[in-house]
């Protein structure tokens, strides 16, 4: 579909990243409209992605992963853009890496909490149903 170099695309289809990322076309046009992504057009209005728009993909998705919001990753992708040394982004990203990890950690500690309740009730209930079995009313 795009053009070449050295066996490397230049271009993309929005087909082609769908297939190779695994994401939606729709999901795709959705990370467009929000800025995310701003792809050319040809001259029959089709999108055609850079291997740029490719790596903010996979940055998405990889977000996305971690437990970002768009927002976040947004606000990561433009930090990209405006400082190529890439030291303010990577500060950035550590911050709400980080945040993250403690929210992760929270929630594993509650599920943990949650596990044990769950086991507590299940082994009452079980209890209280083989004694039902032995119950000489019954």
């Amino acid at each position: 579909m795009g053009q070449h170099d050295k066996g490397d695309r230049l271009a993309f289809s929005i087909s082609d990243l769908s297939s190779e990322l695994g994401l939606s076309t729709r999901a795709i046009r959705y990370y467009e409209s929000l800025g995310l992504l701003n792809p050319d057009r040809t001259t029959g209005n089709h999108r055609l992605y850079t291997r740029k728009d490719r790596a903010r993909l996979r940055m998405i998705q990889r977000g996305r992963m971690l437990g970002f919001t768009l927002q976040e990753i947004a606000d990561l992708l433009h930090l990209y853009d405006v400082d190529p040394s890439e030291r303010v982004q990577y500060a950035r990203g550590i911050e709400l890496t980080r945040k993250h990890l403690t929210t992760v950690r929270h929630r594993i500690q509650e599920l943990s909490l949650l596990e044990q309740e769950l086991a507590r009730a299940l082994a009452e209930a079980e209890e209280k149903f083989s004694q039902l079995d032995h119950d000489p009313m019954s």
